[in-house]
């Protein structure tokens, strides 16, 4: 027999002591990513650093020459002010750093598990927030530091829900009680109203992607059944916080904002599916039986078919998972995967509270979802700490061989090498030594074969060039062509790099980055959002043709904000 509302009221009765399930589940929490504190930097870490460290408070938050140092497409300064506090108790010691990720990852546990209980069974909430401890895009995101406002985003995003919650309910009233409690006349907003609407604007300077809380407010509302006068006038705080965040947005980024790539519309259409792809790492028996388990869990609970009261909060849980995501489906990565994925388990929890099958079995369900996303996160692991660890041996060589030592042909990005090197003179241990990204440099006799080391990512070891690595190299610089045409444009406009290259056919191309040697395939036309440098900036661009000859630019100066920088010839220097 299917449950009745009044059988899940009964039901979400808490029967065991909260204290205890909590003490569980930050338990859990401790047994699954309590090693993650032991993390060393990755990725955009040290730039976020050194972006920290240079900057006031004041500056971060208010000055858009300051922040677009760090970006121009997106507007995130909570991340660097949690860095500065990091880097004020711990300075450059990054166990410091990943203490923080690891109790705001234990924070967001526990509020996750307050919101639950109050619209499904405490087994059923108890389940869920163990599927979201268990799930691939928590532990990767526990993992990266440079992923820390999603988890304070969400930290906040909670907070709101659950004061815009209580807001609603008076002294004596129960978790199942209707909203629209009088007030004195005295005040028009209730302080949990405009509390809740400071940490919404707290969510949305953590990460953008929480912009559209006020609808889960507004389901929140219409499920307790709610007047709509009552629910616009407590939404005003909240929308207003909306507001003073685009305007804000708008000021300092001094454009739009994003990648400046549009998705397609068979991208959009995709995106669910891409969203379980992602979040289990592209295994297609673990996307099948996950997805497989969310859609029975959602389907029998009858939500779609039955009552509308009970398919408004499934319906706008997924609202909230995609919309924000939908402008990034076409260049979709695991980390975006991380509110939706959430927003997917919640959906199914609530949608547990209409289960045509029994508690039991509706139970089962949930808990095999659970050993899935356990399985999936142990091979995601797997697969992030290979990475990791060449990634990290690369940044160790820069963080402390002498200056003087072999260059380093790396495989990490360019920015995160470089942002160690920083860091390594800010603690007094002097220049770096060299790194490259790419052969270029050695093709053209800028760096000798002999005087290079390169990292091997299935070892994490770094070692000399081999004979055939320096024989391949040899034989790549003798494919040299100048006669090859070789033409472009590059102008940057509103914070984003346009460029136009010719001839548009019979070739490929890649932009290089001097002195480092970043090589990034571009098309023959396009545009992309890159942060404002405080430093002069150098390129190449490199032309291949179909029979592996190719042709080398001059290194030419990045143009400044509303300036160009054009190249036509066949001969490089």
């Amino acid at each position: 027999m299917g449950w009745t509302d009044s059988d899940a009221s009964k039901a979400s009765a808490p029967k065991t002591p909260s204290f205890l399930i909590t003490a569980f589940l930050l338990l859990a929490t401790i047994l699954v990513h309590g090693n993650a504190i032991n993390g060393w930097w990755l990725y955009d870490d040290p730039q976020l650093v050194i972006h920290a460290m240079e900057n006031s408070a004041g500056s971060i938050l208010f000055s858009p020459d300051a922040y677009r140092f760090l970006a121009s497409h997106t507007f995130t300064p909570l991340l660097s002010l949690s860095f500065k506090l990091d880097f004020a108790l711990a300075e450059l010691d990054p166990r410091g750093f990943y203490l923080h990720q690891f109790l705001a990852l234990a924070l967001c546990v526990v509020l996750l598990f307050l919101l639950l209980r109050r619209y499904t069974r405490q087994s059923i909430a108890i389940v869920t927030t163990l599927a979201f401890i268990l799930a691939p895009p928590t532990a990767i995101i526990a993992r990266t530091l440079m992923m820390r406002h999603y988890l304070e985003g969400l930290l906040l995003a909670s907070g709101a829900l659950l004061l815009w919650e209580c807001g609603g309910r008076g002294p004596g009233k129960t978790d199942s009680a209707p909203m629209g409690v009088a007030r004195s006349p005295e005040t028009f907003f209730h302080w949990s109203d405009i509390a809740a609407a400071l940490l919404y604007l707290g969510a949305m300077l953590a990460k953008e992607i929480y912009a559209p809380l006020p609808l889960l407010m507004m389901v929140e509302a219409i499920w307790r059944g709610v007047r709509f006068r009552e629910m616009a006038r407590r939404l005003i705080p909240t929308v207003a916080a909306g507001a003073i965040f685009i305007v804000w947005r708008a000021t300092m980024l001094g454009s739009p904002g994003g990648y400046g790539e549009l998705p397609s519309i068979a991208s959009i259409a995709r995106l669910p599916f891409t969203i379980l792809k992602e979040s289990f790492n592209g295994s297609p028996a673990a996307v099948m039986i996950a997805g497989a388990l969310l859609l029975l869990t959602l389907v029998t609970g009858g939500l779609i078919v039955s009552r509308r009261r009970w398919a408004v909060p499934v319906g706008a849980f997924a609202l909230f998972a995609l919309l924000p995501i939908v402008p990034l489906a076409a260049r979709f990565e695991l980390r975006y995967a991380f509110v939706a994925f959430l927003s997917l388990l919640v959906a199914t929890a609530i949608a547990s509270r209409r289960s045509i099958f029994s508690p039991r079995m509706t139970m089962a369900l949930h808990i095999a979802l659970c050993i899935v996303l356990a399985v999936a996160s142990f091979y995601q692991l797997r697969q992030f700490g290979s990475v990791t660890a060449a990634m990290e041996a690369e940044g160790r060589y820069v963080w402390s061989a002498k200056s003087d030592a072999p260059a380093l042909l790396a495989s990490s990005p360019g920015w995160y090498l470089a942002g160690l090197g920083t860091l390594r003179q800010t603690r007094g241990a002097g220049l770096a030594p060299r790194f490259v990204l790419s052969r270029e440099p050695m093709m053209s006799g800028e760096v000798a074969t002999s005087n290079i080391v390169q990292s091997h990512w299935a070892s994490a070891a770094i070692t000399p060039l081999t004979a055939d690595d320096k024989e391949q190299i040899r034989l790549e610089a003798g494919r040299f062509d100048a006669t090859i045409p070789l033409s472009f444009t590059f102008r940057r406009h509103q914070h984003a790099l346009v460029w136009n290259l010719e001839p548009a056919q019979g070739g490929s191309w890649l932009f290089l980055t001097h002195p480092y040697y970043g090589r990034y395939p571009i098309p023959s036309t396009g545009r992309n959002r890159i942060p404002d440098a405080k430093e002069r900036q150098y390129f190449r661009v490199r032309r291949d043709v179909g029979d592996g000859r190719w042709n080398l630019s001059p290194v030419l100066e990045l143009p400044t904000e509303g300036r160009a920088v054009s190249w036509s010839g066949t001969q490089a220097p």
